[in-house]
């Protein structure tokens, strides 16, 4: 027996009943979305001597798969919710990088790099139970 149930978005779910026990198998899962901004500063002074860059990022990603289990779907459903492409996640900050490079008359070099980055991860939609405490809910942000 097959049996096709249509979900929130436009996903298509058919549920196998071979055996008496259901499988949930979802036909339409793809790979994460992303939409990427940059901007970037290269600068070096001193013939090379101080150089490095400055970026600053955003990015944001949509369709991102859920399990079945981290989902809104309640126990007595019968069966683990299907995987799906729900997810949202919101991503900024920044990237600092300083080099140093010397050489000496004798030929010999010495450099130094270094970098910072800082970012802030913000999870957007992640399909939470409505009733799950504020606490135990995925969408907040992330240092």
């Amino acid at each position: 027996m097959v049996v096709t149930l249509s979900w929130v978005a436009s996903i298509r779910t058919t549920l196998l009943i071979p055996t008496g026990k259901s499988l949930l198998w979802v036909t339409d899962v793809s790979w994460e979305t992303v939409e990427k901004r940059n901007i970037g500063l290269d600068y070096a002074f001193f013939n090379g001597l101080i150089a490095g860059s400055v970026d600053v990022f955003n990015d944001t990603r949509t369709d991102i798969i859920i399990s079945g289990d981290s989902r809104a779907i309640p126990s007595y459903f019968g069966t683990t919710a299907p995987r799906t492409n729900l997810g949202k996640v919101n991503s900024h900050g920044y990237e600092l990088e300083l080099r140093l490079n010397h050489v000496f008359n004798n030929g010999l070099r010495a450099w130094l790099n270094t970098s910072m980055t800082h970012a802030i991860n913000e999870i957007k939609f992640r399909d939470d139970a409505p009733l799950l405490p504020a606490y135990q809910k995925g969408s907040r942000t992330y240092n």
